[in-house]
C-alpha cells in the first residue's frame, strides 16, 4: 500500500495505480477489522486509558485536514505529479463523454 501510494503522489495519473492502490487499502481495512475483532478485550482495556482520547482526536483531525484540505494542506498536495483526472477536460454532449488531454512532450508516435 505505501509503494502504490507513494507511486500515485509522483506519477502522472494512472487508472491502473489508483486502482491497485484502493484495492490494498479495502485489504488493509479488512485486515485492520479483524485484529479490532480478534483484540477487542484489550482494546476496551485500552481505551480506558487517557492517552486514547488524544490519539483518537489526533486522528479525527487529520482525517478533517485531507477532507476540508485548507490552503496549506492543498499546496502539499499541490507537489504531486498526480493531479487526478482535470475534470474540466472532460466534456458532455448528445454523443456521450469525451475527454480531451494533450500527450506528454516526450511522447512520440511514428505514423
Amino acid at each position: 500500500m505505501a509503494v502504490s501510494g507513494i507511486l500515485a503522489f509522483i506519477q502522472p495519473f494512472s487508472i491502473t495505480t489508483i486502482g491497485l492502490h484502493a484495492l490494498t487499502g479495502f485489504l488493509f481495512i479488512g485486515v485492520v477489522v479483524g485484529h479490532i475483532i480478534n483484540n477487542s478485550v484489550s482494546l476496551k482495556k485500552y481505551f480506558k486509558n487517557r492517552a486514547a482520547f488524544f490519539v483518537a482526536l489526533a486522528v479525527a483531525g487529520s482525517t478533517a485536514l485531507f477532507i476540508y484540505q485548507p490552503e496549506p494542506v492543498k499546496k502539499i498536495l499541490g507537489l504531486s505529479g498526480n493531479l487526478g483526472p482535470a475534470l474540466d477536460l472532460f466534456e458532455m454532449d448528445e454523443k456521450g463523454m469525451t475527454y480531451r488531454y494533450t500527450p506528454d512532450p516526450g511522447y512520440k508516435m511514428l505514423v
